[in-house]
């Protein structure tokens, strides 16, 4: 992940995904490098998904929005 985030992905935030007992992956994007962690860090935006969600997200095959209405 943090390849595809890259240097400076733009976001200008901090960003947290819960996947509960599972763990927490935390971007701080208001720094460049970006730093991408495990940390359960205060995130201005906290995003709760289980990881099976956000790998079938991230292989492409599970859209967000339908990952969000369901």
């Amino acid at each position: 992940l943090r390849n595809r985030i890259g240097e400076d992905c733009g976001l200008n935030a901090t960003l947290k995904f819960d996947f509960g007992a599972d763990g927490k992956l935390f971007i701080d994007a208001t720094k460049v490098p970006n730093v991408v962690t495990n940390d359960d860090t205060a995130a201005q935006c906290t995003v709760t998904v289980t990881l099976s969600d956000f790998d079938s997200m991230m292989a492409g095959d599970l859209a967000p929005t339908t990952a969000f209405m369901s």
